[in-house]
Order: C-alpha cells, then structure tokens, then sequence
C-alpha cells in the first residue's frame, strides 16, 4: 500500500520550516545586542566625537547669488547706422556668460574690492615664513582663487544669469556677487 498522506504532509511541514526559518528571531539579536553592548556604545560615541570634531573643525563658507538680466533690445554696432542693429538672442547671453567668467573680470573685482589684502585670496599674508611675491604675482593668484570661488549659470533659457560667489565672510561673498 501506497501513503500518499505522507508525502503531502511532509511537503506542508517542509514549508512551514521554510518560513519560520526565514523569521528574525528578536530574542537572539537582544541577546547579542546585551552581550555586545560596550562596544556599541564605543563604536557609537567614537563616532559622534569625530563628527563633532568635524563639524568644529570646518570653516563656514557663505553663498551669495546675484542675478544678472540681460535686456532684448537692439544694439547699436555703429552709432548712427539703422543697419546696424543687432537683436540680444541666445548667443548673446552665453557670450555674456563667458565675459563674466573671464579672468579680466576677476581682476577688475579684485582690484575694486582690494582682495590681494585679504588672507582668503592671498594666503601669503597667512604664512608669515614664505617670502613675498611680486604684486603682479599676488594679483595673479588672488584672481585664480576668485574663479574657483564664483559660479557663472545661465537660467534655463532665459535672458537671466546667476553669479554665485562663496567666501569664508557673508559680507564679502554679496559683495563678489554684486560686483
């Protein structure tokens, strides 16, 4: 005689093993969480102590964002000519994204805002065992520092711009923004 009762309660137990095998057992994981519980405790202050000393060890930097409109109108090539006139189209404003990226620019906010005296954009003046540079070199490298610390966007495809400057001062990231 064949017992085919059997074979279909074993598939029934096979599976409910199956499942219970795949449950996570909260007594065994309290325990080993209570066995293990200085070292959680290290592992979790050493980390807070070094995010706090991260967190005091950062210095701030401030963003300022400007908005530059370029304005749709025609512009005069030649005084005088009707000819002449040139509509302010797309490339015009992609042109005006690059003018205010050029290095050019920069030094002309370098000079108007007197940015070679300032520790963030002379680090010279920080260290006080290096020898001095030539201005023009001072000057250089304050420029640099300034192009890596501003963002020229355009808006979408619009006339706007966005000049965003960042500085270790609030004061003088708007004032790079601005200029």
């Amino acid at each position: 005689m064949t017992e085919y009762r059997s074979t279909r309660q074993d598939i029934v137990l096979s599976s409910t093993m199956d499942d219970t095998a795949n449950f996570i057992d909260i007594a065994a994981v309290w325990r080993a969480v209570r066995r293990r519980w200085l070292l959680i405790l290290a592992v979790f202050l050493t980390c807070g102590a070094l995010a706090a000393l991260m967190f005091f060890a950062t210095v701030p930097r401030y963003q300022a964002v400007s908005t530059v409109v370029i304005e749709r109108q025609a512009d005069e090539v030649i005084p005088g000519e009707e000819r002449s006139r040139l509509l302010t189209d797309s490339p015009a404003v992609d042109t005006a994204v690059q003018v205010l990226k050029s290095p050019l620019l920069a030094g002309r906010v370098v000079d108007a805002l007197d940015l070679t005296t300032l520790p963030e954009f002379n680090p010279g003046l920080v260290e006080p065992d290096v020898p001095q540079l030539p201005q023009a070199a001072i000057r250089s490298r304050a420029i640099r520092i300034l192009l890596s610390a501003i963002e020229v966007k355009r808006v979408g495809v619009s006339f706007a711009i966005n000049v965003l400057a960042q500085s270790t001062s609030p004061q003088l990231a708007a004032d790079i923004a601005d200029e």
